[in-house]
């Protein structure tokens, strides 16, 4: 599942829902890692800015992602996410300037 919102300097976020990231005790955003893939296959890092798991669903989590400025003209990617060396499943997002 994906979800978007915007501040008010025009960044992008994402936020995508994942089921038993493995965080560590005390690990937060830092120990995830994210990126997109276009169509021509190049890959853009994606910050992670915020990983909390769901008070109600505590084996699933919440990951926002700030999209990276490369990837205004891009249609759609491919989003994944990295946790202690485990990949994702791809998430296709589009994306309209």
């Amino acid at each position: 599942m994906v979800g978007s919102m915007c501040d008010g300097r025009n960044r992008t976020r994402i936020i995508v829902f994942g089921s038993d990231l493995g965080l560590l005790p005390g690990e937060d955003a830092e120990a995830v890692t994210a990126e997109a893939e276009d169509a021509a296959q190049v890959r853009y890092p994606l910050r992670v800015e915020f990983v909390s798991p769901l008070s109600e669903l505590p084996n699933v989590s919440q990951i926002v992602l700030r999209l990276n400025r490369d990837l205004d003209d891009t249609g759609e990617v491919l989003v994944t996410v990295t946790v202690h060396g485990r990949t994702s499943n791809k998430v296709r997002i589009g994306i309209q300037p």
